[in-house]
């Protein structure tokens, strides 16, 4: 990064984009998507919430490219990564177990310790495959022109512009490996020439709720019209205005200049990965996340808003606190300096950088 303010910005970010997570989860899971009917208001303002959290999952990939275009990849960090995911899955499994005995099953212990393996947390497995392709990404920005990278970022637009048409192109709507890399790319890429740099962060985050506004029109003609085509790309991952969207926030934050609770930011920046972890756990995800939440429709469109968004705050610091006291433990038993020991010596095994 370029100094510790837009570093902040970016931290924000993070944060943003799991509460986003979060709020979309709640969303399709909590039973709210399902409950309402097109043509009510409720409709309209649940679905206002599903577009601008929707390109959450984006945000944190355009994220990775953005800041890492510019740090050494070291193989090592897979590694520890896995050791995260693994221990706090097996975490909230062990937990389970005490909780609801009879639903942990040797299955469900076999997705906790083999996390990418068995495609426990999609986003954890496509990321692990797109990460050994990482540093050939770097090396080609750096040595690319201008005009390259933007041609580059203007094939891989046009690329899930035909995948939203024909989907030959394996990016699965947004959920593959082949699309989390191209997603690197353009976050690098921005980084690169500098985008963030062209606009004010206030005209970006304006330009972020244009994107997420037109996300949502596609999504209201889509049932005007009956338009299987254009309910499924309103908010898919691979949709252009969507894209956008992400592209706009991660613009936006990346030239913040945050003087205030920085300590705090850091902490519940870190404490994002924990949160996704224990929120999408195949226990949490099936018993306590299905349709928990669809009371909220008999509420006026205001209450609902409000319910919403404090229901989705909650998730997040419920998790976030998780995560904290976690890794409060973990430094008084020196695990982290454990995982830092295993990244170093994996790097210098393998030699790369």
């Amino acid at each position: 990064m370029q100094g510790k303010r837009q570093n902040t910005g970016i931290e924000i970010l993070r944060i943003v984009a799991t509460l986003m997570i979060c709020m979309c989860h709640l969303l399709y899971m909590g039973g709210l998507l399902a409950a309402v009917h097109p043509g009510t208001p409720l409709y309209s303002a649940v679905w206002v919430l599903e577009c601008l959290g929707a390109s959450g999952a984006n945000i944190y990939m355009l994220i990775s490219g953005y800041v890492g275009v510019d740090t050494n990849w070291h193989p090592g960090r897979i590694v520890c990564l896995w050791l995260q995911v693994v221990i706090l899955s097996l975490g909230e499994t062990l937990i389970s177990n005490f909780v609801t005995p009879g639903y942990v099953t040797p299955e469900l212990y076999k997705m906790s310790v083999f996390p990418v393996i068995h495609n426990t947390f999609w986003y954890i497995t496509a990321y692990c495959f797109a990460f050994f392709l990482f540093p050939f990404a770097n090396a080609a920005l750096k040595h690319m022109s201008k005009r390259q990278i933007y041609m580059l970022i203007l094939v891989i637009f046009c690329f899930a512009l035909y995948e939203n048409h024909n989907g030959y192109l394996g990016f699965a709507g947004g959920y593959s490996a082949n699309w989390l890399f191209a997603l690197y790319c353009v976050g690098g890429g921005v980084r690169m020439l500098n985008i963030e740099k062209k606009l004010k962060s206030r005209q970006y985050i304006a330009l972020y709720f244009l994107f997420s506004g037109i996300c949502f029109m596609i999504k209201i003609l889509g049932v005007k019209w009956n338009s299987p085509f254009l309910n499924n790309i309103a908010t898919s991952y691979t949709n252009i205005p969507l894209i956008l969207a992400a592209l706009c926030l991660l613009c936006g934050f990346a030239t913040m200049e945050i003087n205030r609770m920085q300590k705090w930011i850091q902490s519940f920046s870190g404490a994002c990965l924990g949160v996704y972890i224990m929120q999408c756990h195949p226990y949490f995800w099936s018993q306590h996340m299905g349709n928990y939440a669809s009371h909220l429709t008999n509420r006026s469109v205001t209450g609902f808003l409000i319910a919403t968004l404090i229901l989705t705050l909650a998730l997040f610091m419920g998790f976030a606190f998780v995560d904290l006291v976690r890794s409060f433990l973990f430094q008084i038993i020196g695990m982290d300096q454990k995982i830092k020991y295993i990244e170093k010596l994996l790097h210098n095994i393998l030699k790369c950088s």
